[in-house]
C-alpha cells in the first residue's frame, strides 16, 4: 500500500484529495502532520511514496527544511500548494529542485490526477491504471520531459515528449502524427516511463488536443465502415445526463458505439462506489480526520468528471457524423471547428462558433458546434478565473489590496452571475482580510532582528490595523520582548558612536525607546542615563570645535568651559574640562615667568643643561603666542647642549685613551727592561725611553710609534713623526737606513719586539720606473726580518734613531 504524507492541509481539502485519489485506486494511505519540520522523522520512520505541503504563511526555516528534503530525498515526489504571497516565498519555492507547486486556489482534479500518477510510477517506471490519452494531457499540464515506450500486443512504439508537447513519435516504420495515430488506436498500452533527456528533432507540429481529436475520428469512422447503425438515429433512446458543473476536455475518448446523429447522448458509466460517510472513511483507514465536506467534494470530482466524459462523447459523435455525411455543410462544420480549437483563447474560439452558428447550419451540425461552444465556455469560465487568481496575487499587499482583490473577484461575478465558482469565489472574497492580516503578521517575521526601529514601528502599526486579529497576542509579546533587545542594540551602538565620535544617532535611539517603551519598563531609567551621559559628550564636542578657534588659554575659552560644567554637571568628561580649567589658570602664572626664562636660558653664564631642561618644561603649557619663540630659543639650546655634550664626551674619551696608553706603556716599559737584561751587556738603559746598541753604538727610541699612537703611518707622516719627537730630551731623531734595522733585530741578541707591527719605514728611497719606492724592513713568517720595497702611500711604522 502506497504512502502519501500530507502536511499542513486542513480537513476540508484532505478529504476532496481523499475522494479524488480513491477514484484512481484504493492502494493508499494518508498520513497527516501540521508541522514542516517532522517531514524528515516521519519519511525515516514510517517510509512515503509522495509528500504533499500546503505552504500556509511559511517561515524561512519551512523553506529550508523543504530545500533539505529535496536534495536529500531527490527520487521522493515533492508537491506543494502555496499563494507566493511574496517574491520571496516564490523565489524559495522556484530554488526547490525537486518539488512540483500547484498555485491557489488549487485544482485538486490536477493535485490528485499528479499525486496518483506519482503513486503509480513509483512501481518499476511503468504506468499502471491510467489510459495513455490522459497520461499525455497530464504530462502537458505538468511540462514533463520524457520518452514514452508504449507495449501492446507486440508492437512497440515510442512517444517523445520535451516539457509536455509531444514532438516526435515512432511505431514500426512509421513517423510523425502517422505514428501517433497508429500507437493511440491500440488496444490496452502499457506505459513505460524513460526520464532521460529527450534527444530528437521536432517533427510534430499540431497540438496535443487536436492529435487526440483526430485520433478519435479516426476511431470512429473506423468503426462506422465495420458496423452500420442498426437502427435510424430518431428511433435511438435518449437517456438524461445531470450537468457537469465544470466542462473539461479530457484526454481519453471513452468507449461507445456509433450514433445516427448527434442528438443521441451516450450512456454515461456509472461511478464506482466510494465510502460516503466520515465513519467509512476512519474505518479504512485513509486519513485521520474527516468531514461532510468529503462527501460534496466527491461528488462534485464525480460531476465534473462525468460532464467531461459527456462532451468528449458529443464531440466524437459530431465528428463521427461530420465523417458520416460527407458534402459542404461537414465541410463548413469542420472549417470552423478546427478554426476554433487553434484560437489562442476560449474567447476567441467561443466568437467563430458563434459566427457559425448564425450562418444557420443543419440541426446536427449546429448541435456539435453548439457542444463545443458549452465546453470553450467552461474552459473560458476557468481560464478567467484564473486570470482573476493570477492579477489577485500580483496586487501589492498595501492599504489598498483588500478592495482592489474584491473588485477583481467581483468583476468575475458580474462577468459570469451564474458562474458554478460562484461559492468559491465569495469564499475567497471573505478570506481576503484574513489573507493581508496573515500576510502582515507575516512580513513583521521577515524582519531583520537588528531592525528595532522598523520592528517596533511595525507592530505598533499591525496592533493598531489589526486589534482583533487572532495574532495580536502573539505580536504584543514580541513587542515587549523587542524592549530587552533593543536595550542591548542601543548599548552596542554606542561603542560605534563613541569610536566615530558621533552620538547624535544613539541620542535619537534612546529618545525613541522613552517615546515608544513601556513606562514601567526596566531599562528606562538606564537608557535616560545613557542618553544625557551621550548628550554631553556630543556638547563637549560641539565647544571643542570653538576651542580649537579660539586661544585655548583665552578668558572665550575659560568662559566656555565653565559654563559646559554648569549645564552638564554629571558629564563624563568633567575631568578633562576641569583639567582644561586648571591650564588656563597655569598659563597665567606662566605668562609672568615667560621673560625670566627668556632671560635665564640666553644667559651663557648659566648651566647649559639647566636651561635646555627648564625651556622644555616651559614648551609643554607653552601659550600660542610665545610658541614659535620658545621653539627656536629652545632649539638653539638643544645646539649648545650638544656642543657641550661632545665636548665633554671628547675630554672623557682623550682622557680615557691617555689613562690607558699610559698603563700600557708604563706596563711595556717594565717588560723591556727586563728582556734587555738578559742581553748580555749588548743594550743597555740611557734615559728612561732610549736604549743604546753597545755594539753599533746607535741609541734607539724605546717604543716604535704603533705604540705611541696606536696606529700605522705613511711615509710621509713617517718623516714628520720622527722630525717631531723629543724622547729622551733629543731633538736628532731620524728615519734609520736598512742595515741598521737589520742589525738591530736579526743580530744576537736581538732587540726584543716591542708592538704588532710587522713593517719599519726607513730613509731609502728611491725611483722604480715612473714612481717612488722606499725601502722598508719586514718580519717574514720565520721571524727573519728582510728589506723590502714598498710604495710611499702603504702604511707601517718607525722604530727612530741618533744620531
Amino acid at each position: 500500500m502506497k504512502k502519501i504524507l500530507a502536511v499542513n492541509i486542513d480537513a476540508v481539502n484532505l478529504n476532496i484529495l481523499s475522494s479524488l485519489l480513491m477514484e484512481q485506486t484504493p492502494d493508499f494511505e494518508i498520513l497527516t502532520s501540521k508541522k514542516i519540520g517532522e517531514i524528515d522523522a516521519i519519511i525515516k520512520k514510517l517510509a512515503s511514496d509522495v509528500i504533499v505541503v500546503d505552504l500556509e504563511n511559511p517561515s524561512p526555516q519551512d523553506l529550508k527544511t523543504l530545500g533539505i528534503i529535496s536534495r536529500n530525498h531527490p527520487k521522493l515526489p515533492l508537491i506543494l500548494m502555496t499563494a507566493f504571497e511574496t517574491g520571496e516565498i516564490e523565489s524559495a519555492v522556484k530554488s526547490i529542485g525537486t518539488a512540483r507547486y500547484f498555485l491557489k486556489p488549487v485544482d485538486f482534479n490536477k493535485l490528485a490526477e499528479l499525486v496518483g500518477e506519482k503513486i503509480k510510477r513509483n512501481v518499476g517506471g511503468e504506468i499502471h491504471g491510467i489510459s495513455l490519452t490522459s497520461f499525455l494531457q497530464m504530462s502537458e499540464m505538468e511540462k514533463t520531459s520524457c520518452t514514452l515506450k508504449i507495449n501492446a500486443d507486440q508492437k512497440t512504439g515510442s512517444l517523445f515528449l520535451v516539457k509536455g508537447a509531444l514532438i516526435a513519435a515512432e511505431s514500426g516504420e512509421l513517423t510523425g502524427e502517422e505514428a501517433v495515430f497508429d500507437i493511440l488506436s491500440w488496444k490496452n498500452p502499457t506505459i513505460e516511463i524513460d526520464d532521460s533527456p529527450v534527444n530528437r528533432k521536432k517533427e510534430i507540429e499540431s497540438p496535443l488536443i487536436s492529435l487526440l481529436m483526430e485520433s478519435a475520428r479516426r476511431k470512429d469512422e473506423k468503426k462506422s465502415k465495420a458496423k452500420k447503425p442498426a437502427h435510424p438515429a430518431a428511433d435511438a433512446p435518449r437517456k438524461k445526463i445531470k450537468k457537469a458543473p465544470d466542462v473539461q476536455l479530457a484526454a481519453e475518448t471513452p468507449k461507445t458505439e456509433p450514433v445516427a446523429t448527434a442528438a443521441i447522448e451516450p450512456q454515461v458509466p456509472e461511478a464506482e462506489a466510494v465510502p460516503e460517510t466520515e465513519e467509512e472513511l476512519l474505518a479504512e483507514g485513509k486519513f485521520t480526520d474527516a468531514s461532510k465536506i468529503l462527501k460534496r467534494k466527491r461528488l462534485l470530482s464525480q460531476a465534473l468528471k462525468a460532464g467531461a466524459a459527456v462532451a468528449i462523447i458529443v464531440m466524437v459523435a459530431g465528428l463521427w457524423q461530420y465523417a458520416a455525411s460527407p458534402g459542404l455543410a461537414k465541410r463548413k462544420l469542420n472549417k470552423a471547428m478546427a478554426a476554433a480549437k487553434a484560437a489562442p483563447s476560449a474567447e476567441e474560439s467561443i466568437a467563430i462558433l458563434d459566427a457559425y452558428l448564425q450562418s444557420g447550419p443543419d440541426a446536427p451540425y449546429a448541435l456539435q458546434a453548439q457542444t463545443l461552444k458549452q465546453t470553450l465556455s467552461g474552459q473560458k469560465e476557468v481560464e478567467e478565473l484564473e486570470k482573476v487568481a493570477q492579477a489577485v496575487s500580483q496586487l501589492p499587499l498595501d492599504e489598498k489590496f483588500i478592495k482592489a482583490a474584491e473588485n477583481q473577484y467581483r468583476q468575475f461575478l458580474k462577468q459570469f452571475p451564474d458562474s458554478r465558482f460562484k461559492e468559491e469565489v465569495n469564499r475567497r472574497i471573505s478570506e481576503i482580510p484574513a489573507m493581508v492580516d496573515d500576510a502582515e503578521y507575516a512580513r513583521l517575521k521577515s524582519i531583520p532582528g537588528n531592525h528595532y526601529s522598523e520592528r517596533l514601528l511595525a507592530y505598533q502599526s499591525y496592533l493598531t490595523n489589526h486589534p482583533d486579529s487572532t495574532n495580536a497576542a502573539s505580536v504584543q509579546a514580541m513587542m515587549n520582548n523587542l524592549g530587552e533587545a533593543f536595550y542591548e542594540h542601543i548599548h552596542a551602538e554606542k561603542t560605534v558612536c563613541d569610536q566615530e565620535k558621533n552620538w547624535q544617532r544613539c541620542i535619537q535611539l534612546c529618545q525613541y525607546f522613552l517615546d515608544n517603551c513601556t513606562q514601567g519598563h526596566a531599562r528606562r531609567e538606564d537608557i535616560a542615563a545613557l542618553q544625557r551621559a551621550m548628550t554631553a559628550q556630543a556638547a563637549y564636542l560641539k565647544i571643542a570645535g570653538e576651542l580649537e578657534k579660539a586661544d585655548p588659554f583665552s578668558q572665550t575659552a575659560e568662559a566656555l568651559l565653565t559654563d559646559y560644567l554648569k549645564a552638564y554637571p554629571d558629564s563624563p568628561v568633567r575631568d578633562t574640562v576641569e583639567a582644561q580649567l586648571d591650564r588656563i589658570g597655569q598659563k597665567k602664572n606662566l605668562e609672568k615667568s615667560w621673560q625670566q626664562l627668556v632671560e635665564y636660558a640666553k644667559n651663557d653664564r648659566n648651566d647649559i643643561f639647566d636651561r635646555v631642561q627648564r625651556m622644555e618644561s616651559y614648551l609643554q603649557v607653552c601659550p600660542e603666542k610665545h610658541a614659535a619663540e620658545a621653539k627656536a630659543l629652545h632649539a638653539w639650546l638643544i645646539k649648545e647642549k650638544n656642543k657641550k655634550q661632545q665636548q665633554i664626551n671628547q675630554q672623557a674619551e682623550n682622557e680615557q685613551i691617555r689613562r690607558q696608553r699610559e698603563a700600557f706603556i708604563g706596563q711595556e716599559r717594565i717588560r723591556i727592561r727586563n728582556l734587555l737584561k738578559q742581553s748580555g751587556g749588548r743594550f743597555s738603559i740611557v734615559t728612561e725611553d732610549t736604549i743604546t746598541d753597545n755594539q753599533t753604538g746607535l741609541t734607539w727610541c724605546m717604543f716604535d710609534s704603533s705604540v705611541l699612537t696606536s696606529h700605522c703611518i705613511d711615509y710621509k707622516n713617517a718623516e714628520g713623526y720622527v722630525r717631531g719627537l723629543a724622547t729622551g730630551g733629543y731633538r736628532d731623531w731620524r728615519l734609520p737606513d736598512p742595515s741598521e734595522l737589520l742589525v738591530l733585530y736579526n743580530g744576537n741578541p736581538r732587540f726584543p719586539v716591542t708592538s704588532s707591527a710587522k713593517s719599519y719605514w726607513t730613509s731609502e728611497v728611491f725611483s722604480a720606473a715612473w714612481q717612488e719606492k722606499v725601502n722598508t724592513v719586514i718580519q717574514k713568517d720565520t721571524g727573519i726580518w728582510e728589506k723590502h720595497e714598498t710604495d710611499l702611500k702603504k702604511c707601517g711604522a718607525v722604530r727612530a734613531v741618533r744620531p
